[in-house]
């Protein structure tokens, strides 16, 4: 526990400290873990962090889980995320949250869609009201198709933005 908050320590280091957490009484591995996500800590000690606490079957886990959420790195709410899911409990309240917008349906890869659709009706209907604001959104910006681009600066932004998830020319990412 010590290691897992001393900042002097190396970064993968902590985040080992704090995987190995999962062994131990809930209540440390729980604060350490906090501390970490409080910190607003690099990716590897949120994802550890994340991983710790999903370890446990405790209640506190999954509200914990998404008390941090605006704070995560993309890694670390795919974790969270995955964590949810994992949990018959916690994903009733994912889905709570997903209708509350205190989680970004957006924010759901593929394979985590395709598990909440597994949920029923409730599931299905977050993630349509989420298909008909897509919808909107694709019709606002219609009118840039009238434009003329420059390809060189729509390539840099594409790269930049888009080619972590997206595959052109079946190069970047595992998503689109």
């Amino acid at each position: 526990a010590a290691e897992a908050v001393d900042p002097s320590v190396p970064g993968k280091r902590r985040a080992v400290a704090i995987r190995a957490l999962r062994g131990g009484p809930f209540a440390q591995a729980s604060a350490v873990a906090k501390k970490a996500l409080e910190a607003t800590a690099p990716p590897e000690l949120q994802t550890a962090a994340v991983e710790t606490l999903a370890a446990f079957d405790d209640a506190s886990v999954a509200p914990t889980l998404l008390q941090y959420w605006r704070g995560y790195s993309p890694a670390a709410r795919v974790k969270v995320v995955a964590a949810m899911l994992s949990v018959k409990p916690r994903t009733e309240i994912l889905l709570k949250a997903l209708e509350g917008g205190q989680v970004e349906v957006a924010a759901l890869e593929v394979a985590a869609r395709t598990r909440l659709l597994e949920q029923g009706d409730r599931a299905r209907r977050v993630l349509k009201n989420q298909a008909g604001d897509r919808a909107k959104v694709v019709e606002a910006y219609r009118e840039v198709l009238k434009l003329t681009g420059v390809a060189q600066r729509g390539k840099s932004l594409f790269d930049e933005n888009c080619a972590k998830c997206h595959m052109p020319r079946k190069r970047g990412g595992r998503v689109g």
